[in-house]
């Protein structure tokens, strides 16, 4: 396997928008985080596919963490997607900002963070964590396939990522 380099991508503030990413490892891990259930969905940003992959049971951020170590080594990611829940109207609520906690907490494992709308993603789903996740990495590829969506700058990273062999 080889390895490639990938920038970290800031989390955008206010307005959700897609980075300009290299392809890399080309493997993505989305998170719909919720405080008892997480949803994981992994997909390939060389062909914008990607598919549920499990959920996760944890009672507290510290336990989702341990919990995330194992998966993130195994595959590897070049980018972590994070739902970013919302009321419709777009105004943030205590969930926004336990998400944008997790945000910052999930750079312990050295792979970019984006945080992307996940509104309604759960009635998309079909109210499955895991299928919310793949909702919410389908938006996000759709961001970046959309040349029109503004990109916040990227900075460089010595970051690695070998691609994992199960990625769809």
């Amino acid at each position: 396997m080889a390895d490639h380099a990938s920038a970290p991508v800031p989390i955008a503030s206010a307005a959700v928008s897609a980075p300009r990413v290299s392809v890399g490892s080309g493997i993505v891990l989305a998170l719909d985080y919720g405080l008892v259930r997480t949803g994981l969905a992994v997909g390939n940003l060389i062909t914008h596919t990607g598919r549920p992959l499990k959920t996760l049971q944890a009672l507290n951020r510290t336990v989702l963490l341990e919990q995330l170590a194992p998966l993130i080594k195994e595959w590897q990611p070049q980018t972590l997607v994070l739902g970013l829940p919302t009321h419709p109207d777009g105004a943030e609520h205590e969930m926004t900002r336990a998400t944008r906690n997790l945000a910052g907490k999930l750079r312990r494992f050295g792979v970019p963070v984006v945080l992307v709308d996940e509104r309604y993603s759960s009635v998309e789903g079909r109210h499955d964590d895991a299928q919310a996740a793949a909702v919410i990495l389908e938006r996000y590829f759709a961001q970046l396939l959309n040349p029109a969506v503004p990109a916040p700058p990227a900075t460089p990273a010595d970051t690695a990522s070998p691609s994992h062999p199960d990625a769809t």
